[in-house]
């Protein structure tokens, strides 16, 4: 029966009423000790304690039948639960996401901009309106964290009475009149864990995105490494494996590459490449728009000592480190998988000069 319906307000209707004969009731019982003069008030003691439970019987009775608040807490515009929710270590900074599709776009995390410039923030269900500061958001700005967390781009803070500016320096500055803050911009890093096949991406300490991968199979094992992202490509063909698609693919070395695929298995299955989900949520494409060139991309056995720090401080991380990776056996593979470079074709010989026309011999001596 959900609650702040029809029936749970007749509830309310039935609770209230006997409330208020149990009050009724108990102003003749404490009537009845005064004219007794305190003798003789045994049941009438009893008759107190029995409206007492009664009393709280109808108050969680009434409580239970109440509409729920239609202001809420902000949740994640997908209603999916926040995987990274991190406090900002410099009280007075506040660090931000970019995306590698939106030239020049800086985003701020919802919750922590709030919390910054203390301006309430909520969600109504009803109207699913979000307002930051009893100004409605416009959705349509919005972008998110692969966990479906809301970020608002800067450009937008003016309708919340923050200004921006930026100094010599190039750094960006936002001011409210009673505080200010710094806006910091982190780089980007990429983790793959072969033994767990699973890669995060982080900017700064937040956890951006989180994903299962498939790396190489027996045979064709992606090379472990550091490396960094090189060209991007939103479709390439494979010229090693029949022009295979490779949608949203990212080069992490020579014909080693991050990509969508539609069969991602939890365990090792490419031919070197790192497989990433098209569905349902299309991680490959989610990290395409947001890795630049040039970022760091670490394929390890497992995580670094960096990245479990990082991983600690996520929701159920500590119980995901205290287990080991499902893939054993894990061997570094060919940046070119199978087909090694071949080495630059020698110049051909060139034929031996003839100086004048060919002379022919007649007869011959023994």
């Amino acid at each position: 029966m959900p609650r702040g319906s029809g029936v749970t307000r007749w509830y309310i209707k039935i609770g209230t009423r006997a409330m208020r004969a149990l009050l009724t009731r108990a102003l003749g019982l404490f009537s009845g000790l005064l004219q007794s003069k305190w003798q003789d008030n045994g049941g009438i003691v009893r008759e107190l304690r029995l409206f007492v439970v009664l009393f709280g019987v109808c108050a969680g009775w009434i409580a239970w039948g109440q509409d729920p608040q239609t202001t809420v807490p902000e949740k994640p515009l997908t209603e999916k639960p926040k995987v990274s929710d991190k406090k900002v270590k410099d009280p007075d900074t506040l660090e931000a996401v970019t995306f590698a599709d939106t030239k020049g776009g800086v985003y701020l995390d919802l919750h922590e901009l709030a919390g910054a410039f203390a301006l309430e923030l909520s969600y109504d269900k009803a109207t699913k309106v979000t307002t930051l500061g009893g100004v409605e958001v416009d959705r349509t700005k919005l972008r998110q964290l692969y966990d479906g967390s809301s970020l608002l781009p800067i450009e937008e803070l003016t309708k919340y009475q923050i200004a921006m500016a930026k100094t010599e320096e190039g750094k960006i500055i936002l001011d409210n009149g009673s505080q200010a803050k710094t806006v910091v911009i982190p780089p980007k890093a990429v983790e793959i864990s072969v033994s767990r096949q699973t890669l995060r991406a982080w900017q700064g300490d937040r956890l951006v995105m989180k994903t299962h991968i498939s790396s190489g199979r027996p045979g064709h094992d992606s090379p472990l490494g550091n490396f960094k992202t090189g060209g991007k490509f939103p479709m390439k063909l494979s010229t090693l494996y029949d022009n295979a698609e490779m949608p949203f693919a990212v080069q992490v070395i020579g014909d080693v590459f991050v990509h969508g695929y539609a069969s991602v298995p939890h365990n090792p299955a490419s031919h070197g490449c790192i497989r990433m989900p098209l569905k349902p949520e299309n991680a490959a494409r989610y990290f395409f728009n947001w890795v630049d060139q040039g970022v760091s991309v670490r394929i390890l056995k497992d995580w670094t000592d960096a990245a479990r720090e990082l991983i600690l401080m996520e929701p159920g991380g500590e119980e995901e480190l205290a287990t080991q990776g499902h893939v054993k056996n894990i061997k570094s593979g060919s940046p070119y998988g199978d087909h090694k470079p071949k080495p630059p074709k020698k110049p051909a010989a060139a034929p031996p000069k003839v100086f004048g026309p060919p002379i022919t011999l007649k007869g011959g001596g023994k």
